[in-house]
């Protein structure tokens, strides 16, 4: 009887949730409007690391499931089976969840934090928002007919997608909440959203790069004592993980010591042989961005802040790795890569530039 006890108190402390999703968007809506709930639309995609994390994750916590069967009816969608969906709601990463009232108000617009505590809280933190879109006269009939949608005003660049005509389903002119914006529960403590006149306030901060000339193989090592004056050897880049695997198959690999290149003063390592010499045929694309400083202290906190692979991402415009001191800023980059991107590979090919004059 005591270890019968036992072995239930045991299976309950670790008992994971399952939640109870919803794939057909219609039903889902009559679900929602029956019972006065908000509809959270989960957009995912095949071979998504973060999609099967949050699976694995928080997905099984059961906080998540409470949160979600107090106040949502919660619809899984396919991005590679629902493009006009994806389109609708201009999803850009995965995973991400749209929140939305049954009258077709966008509420919320986020890629899916990854901590079940951060997701729950983002579920409560639209619940308001909700209510308030629910209760404005403007608000116009989810279930509208085909024949004569109510398209919502174009969104300005920086607003999440107001809600447009999905079959007959959805249709609304609510304004969109800023995608990724500073909220009170977030711990990043960032002074100013990039933009052009954030950037010219104050001068940034000048990374470090070595000269492209230094871009070649490893020696082998003789085993002789490094001679007085000789420079310091280069920092293992990516922790010693592969770099083209990470960027074409989307794998940590471990490199070897005997497939080694030095670039732009960190030492890579390869898998293979193949992989070394794809990376000298084109190194840009398999470097990460400003040497793995974390770009979002970088433009946001001029402050140079080496990255860690464990924060470590490819942005989903450029395919390009970029590295982060912590998930909170790895998460608020993937909210707003747009910002950070385009301007982050100006700032390094100016650098590169600079440190390799004439070339």
């Amino acid at each position: 009887m005591l270890f019968s006890a036992v072995i239930a108190a045991t299976a309950s402390s670790i008992a994971t949730a399952e939640i109870a999703w919803n794939e057909n968007l219609r039903s889902a809506h009559a679900k929602a409007q029956a019972e006065n709930k908000l509809l959270l639309l989960h957009f995912f995609s095949d071979n998504c690391v973060w999609c099967d994390r949050l699976e694995a994750g928080a997905f099984k916590a059961p906080i998540v499931d409470a949160a979600l069967s107090e106040n949502y009816i919660p619809v899984k969608i396919h991005a590679g089976k629902n493009p006009e969906l994806v389109e609708m709601f201009k999803v850009k990463a995965f995973p991400t969840d749209v929140i939305v009232t049954t009258t077709g108000k966008t509420v919320s617009h986020t890629v899916s934090p990854q901590a079940a505590d951060r997701y729950v809280a983002m579920l409560q933190s639209a619940v308001p928002l909700g209510i308030q879109a629910t209760a404005s006269p403007a608000a116009q009939n989810i279930a509208a007919e085909p024949s004569a949608p109510q398209h919502a005003p174009a969104p300005q660049v920086t607003a999440a997608p107001a809600s447009a005509n999905l079959a007959g389903e959805f249709a609304g002119g609510a304004k969109g909440v800023l995608a990724g914006a500073r909220t009170d529960a977030m711990t990043l403590g960032m002074p100013n959203q990039l933009n052009e006149e954030s950037l010219s306030e104050e001068p940034l901060p000048e990374p470090e790069m070595e000269p492209m000339a230094a871009s070649q193989t490893e020696p082998e090592a003789t085993g002789k004592p490094e001679a007085t004056g000789k420079p310091e050897q280069p920092g293992l880049a990516m922790e010693g993980f592969c770099a083209v695997t990470v960027i074409k198959e989307d794998r940590w690999v471990e490199g070897r010591p005997d497939f080694g290149v030095i670039h732009l003063g960190k030492l890579y390592l390869f898998a293979s042989a193949e992989a070394m010499e794809t990376f000298l045929a084109d190194p840009v694309t398999y470097t990460p961005v400003l040497n793995e400083i974390d770009v979002v202290r970088f433009f946001e906190e001029r402050r140079i802040v080496p990255g860690k692979r464990e924060w470590g991402l490819k942005d989903p415009t450029h395919n390009r790795m970029f590295f982060f001191a912590d998930e909170a800023a790895m998460n608020h980059f993937w909210n707003e890569h747009h910002r950070y991107t385009d301007a982050a590979i100006k700032v390094m090919d100016k650098a590169v530039k600079d440190a390799n004059p004439g070339t």
